[in-house]
């Protein structure tokens, strides 16, 4: 095992999307978390069959509030999500796989680039993790599922990665993340 793939959302990341509007557009804030945030609108937004604008237009056009604040107020949000970068410190060869949407590629990537050599996102190839991608990006580095682990906060994704061959860590806080056996055993050999 030489490898760690880490997810963003639950791993790195905790932060939301529109966090700003919460307060002073209270009202557009509930039809997105009533709206867009279900399975079916995330997935298409993931595998980059609708973009952030297309989203955007539909929230301002349901609800009123500019378009052009909506877009801002969104990709300033982004650029400001709080990142915990602690986990990744105990790896040297790590590699980012997320399902998530076009702004990740347009604005986080910038920020993890000094962090992982490699990132990849769903939006980029149209396909979230269990329909392809761990496959494409396995298949880019040269690995195989055996040399890899995976650390991630979704018990789906992580039954998945294991019936491929690789092993898997389930993430749900840094402190126990820290003091995990499987941790100190990749750490070690990494």
């Amino acid at each position: 095992m030489r490898t760690v793939i880490f997810d963003f959302d639950g791993v790195l990341c905790f932060d939301r999307f529109y966090k700003s509007i919460k307060k002073e557009y209270s009202e557009v804030y509930r039809f997105i978390q009533e709206n867009v945030f279900n399975a079916e609108m995330i997935d298409k937004w993931m595998r980059n069959e609708i973009t952030s604008k297309d989203v955007n237009f539909l929230i301002s056009k349901k609800t009123g509030i500019d378009f052009d604040k909506l877009n801002y107020l969104f990709r300033k949000d982004v650029k400001e999500m709080d990142l915990d970068l602690r986990p990744v410190s105990f790896f040297k060869e790590r590699v980012l796989v997320t399902n998530n949407m076009d702004v990740f590629s347009e604005v986080t990537k910038k920020r993890l680039k000094k962090v992982f050599p490699f990132m990849f996102n769903s939006a980029d190839y149209g396909v979230l993790k269990t329909e392809g991608l761990f496959d494409i990006v396995l298949k880019e580095l040269n690995l195989k599922y055996e040399d890899v682990l995976l650390i991630d906060n979704s018990e789906r994704i992580g039954r998945f990665f294991k019936q491929k061959g690789g092993q898997f860590y389930l993430y749900k806080t840094y402190e126990e993340f820290e003091s995990s056996a499987i941790i100190k055993k990749y750490a070690k050999h990494n």
